[in-house]
């Protein structure tokens, strides 16, 4: 199924005149027009202005990895509610092509190409004398080194369909041609599996367009190889979307489907993006609490009781006892060091999704739950003071999404779940009453009902999340 996006975007594009062509791998227009792929863009400077406002008018953000990019070309992508998907626009000014790690060439070839274009599918392409070409070209350009040769290899039966595409008609040339001295109709036999000494006599005809000198090349080769392993086995580094990061979180009653949001969010965003998943809910020990949390369940075995639980659940009445009020001063710091971490990956470029958020209420879910009186310790006390402190100090989200459900989805869904020791009907009665209305501090609030199919609220919190990095989409309840 073809993205509307894309093919209502297209077809703004042609009515508008700008002067643009799918330049590669137009063997896969197809798959590219369903967001299984990216489409290779090149549009001429002086369109580029008018496209990107059009892409931007469609929802489109551009993305970049600061480690991995290249002058003269962009990623834009869109979120598509209807395949799920994110559908990607990959956009050249100008012929960055060459090996896959550095692309070390720029052919000026970007108006002969823009000037041989036909429409084909809704969508300006190459003709078929261009096609083999440019074809041609990046085919030798690929044969740099014994790595990109490499990486040739292993993709070669994907460049043998798109040359296949290319044997298509008859090779015409021009005086213009970029490179008078090569055979084509020889390449074009090889069918893409040339020697390594042919294509090395066949490079020399294009080293006049290298972006880099033979030690710049090198270093910069293997630099990129090596960052591409460290990457792929430590870092895991993904594209950063928009210019900015995001704190978005998840908030909710129980049954109303927290987990299951968090978790579709995670695995959708981070399939292209730098997305990271924080639980404030239960946040990590720290080195600082460690201790204290080994303490807290030796005395639960003790008491052989399940959970440390507050005596005050009926919205903190009473006051908090001393073992309680240090347990809650720790989850708050514990919970304030995550909210911590969340903030410097956004300020990386990354987006945070965080699995609830402290409320502004007291006594209720991940909140503040410290009770004093005028009997109370001094300790008590001095531990409501740095419970506020750390709770007040918590970096609000971006955007804060509540998830809504009837009480008896909630208690439905509670029978329902596979959980050690669950909540009975009447707790979770007395949970949904006390939790319910709670106010939150954020920069963007909405609620969402879940009491709906799920797909559908499924797409809803990923078009919210979106709508945070295009500011032409709206956040939906």
């Amino acid at each position: 199924m073809k993205s509307k996006i894309l093919t209502d975007l297209f077809s703004e594009l042609n009515e508008a005149n700008v002067v643009y062509c799918s330049w590669k791998n137009n063997h896969e227009l197809d798959i590219a027009l369903s967001g299984d792929s990216d489409l290779d863009i090149l549009v001429h400077q002086s369109s580029y202005a008018e496209m990107c406002e059009l892409m931007l008018s469609y929802g489109f953000v551009e993305a970049n990895n600061s480690r991995i990019s290249y002058p003269f070309v962009y990623h834009y992508y869109c979120f598509d509610a209807k395949l799920c998907k994110f559908v990607h626009i990959h956009l050249y000014t100008k012929i960055i092509t060459g090996e896959s790690h550095i692309k070390n060439y720029h052919f000026p070839i970007e108006s002969e190409l823009l000037s041989n274009r036909i429409k084909h599918k809704g969508i300006y392409v190459l003709n078929d004398s261009q096609q083999a070409k440019i074809f041609l070209l990046r085919f030798i350009a690929k044969q740099g080194s014994i790595p990109s040769r490499m990486l040739y290899k292993k993709e070669l039966l994907s460049y043998k369909e798109e040359l296949d595409l290319c044997t298509v008609g008859e090779l015409s040339f021009s005086e213009q041609d970029l490179i008078k001295n090569i055979d084509y109709e020889d390449l074009l036999k090889c069918k893409g599996d040339l020697s390594f000494k042919k294509v090395s006599n066949v490079k020399k005809s294009i080293k006049l367009f290298r972006r880099f000198n033979s030690f710049e090349e090198f270093l910069y080769r293997y630099y990129q190889i090596a960052y591409r392993i460290i990457n792929k086995l430590i870092l895991k580094e993904k594209k950063n979307l928009g210019s900015e990061g995001k704190i978005v979180a998840i908030t909710g009653l129980d049954g109303a489907g927290k987990s299951s949001s968090v978790a579709f969010l995670q695995e959708l965003y981070s399939s292209k993006f730098n997305c990271r998943t924080y639980h404030v809910g239960v946040p990590k020990y720290t080195y600082i609490t460690l201790p204290f949390n080994i303490a807290f369940n030796i005395i639960k075995i003790l008491r052989k009781k399940d959970k440390l639980q507050s005596s005050t659940i009926k919205s903190g009445v009473k006051p908090t006892s001393m073992l309680h009020a240090i347990r809650y001063a720790v989850l708050a710091y514990e919970r304030y060091k995550t909210l911590k971490k969340a903030q410097r990956f956004s300020y990386r470029g990354g987006l945070a999704i965080l699995d609830r958020y402290p409320s502004q209420n007291i006594g209720v879910m991940d909140s503040r739950r410290i009770i004093v009186d005028a009997k109370s310790s001094q300790l008590c006390k001095y531990l409501k003071n740095l419970e506020d402190r750390l709770y007040s100090a918590c970096v609000k989200p971006d955007l804060l999404m509540n998830l809504v459900v009837p009480e008896h989805v909630s208690i439905s869904r509670n029978r329902n779940r596979d959980k050690l020791n669950k909540e009975t009907d009447e707790e979770i009665r007395l949970r949904y009453k006390i939790n319910s209305g709670l106010s939150y501090s954020s920069y963007l609030f909405t609620e969402v009902d879940m009491n709906r199919d799920k797909h559908q609220c499924m797409l809803d919190l990923s078009s919210n999340v979106w709508s945070l990095y295009n500011k032409s989409t709206k956040i939906t309840d």
